[in-house]
């Protein structure tokens, strides 16, 4: 598909430089936790973990 693969971005060098703060199993756990909780989007339920459970969690991304 030629046409499409003009639309492809070139293949950069560059790596991403920030590491990931959480580690698998926190990222689960917030994952399987808003699915469970029930709130109707994920933004509602990271801003209530920041304010309730930020020390369960030490590196939240705000």
């Amino acid at each position: 598909m030629p046409y499409m693969e003009k639309q492809l971005l070139t293949n950069s060098k560059r790596k991403p430089t920030r590491t990931c703060s959480l580690t698998l199993s926190e990222i689960m756990t917030v994952l399987i936790a808003f699915h469970v909780i029930g709130f109707r989007n994920f933004k509602s339920y990271y801003i209530h973990l920041q304010q309730f459970h930020s020390s369960k969690f030490g590196k939240l991304v705000s």
